[in-house]
């Protein structure tokens, strides 16, 4: 059974969908409400955002150490700026 309820969420998520593609070109999302077994299910997603945001804060945090900081924790300025060059997305 559908009601408008049930179709403006369907809208809502498409162009959720729509944003994440363009955005992070990358992620394939097919969130599908009734349809769990297609595509990624939206935890997955908010995870996989979680994620990316946690990478893109740990990469600027490392590059805001200075050298010292960096020897004490044996990590050359070279790796930091090579690390800090990824896109957010990449491992």
């Amino acid at each position: 059974m559908w009601c408008e309820s049930h179709s403006h969420v369907e809208d809502k998520i498409r162009f959720n969908e729509i944003l994440m593609e363009g955005a992070m070109g990358t992620m394939r999302s097919q969130v599908m409400i009734g349809h769990p077994h297609r595509g990624l299910r939206w935890s997955q997603v908010k995870q996989g955002l979680v994620e990316w945001r946690h990478r893109a804060r740990s990469r600027r945090e490392l590059m805001g150490l200075n050298d010292r900081c960096l020897q004490d924790i044996g990590i050359s300025r070279c790796t930091v700026d090579f690390e800090a060059s990824k896109p957010f997305w990449m491992a």
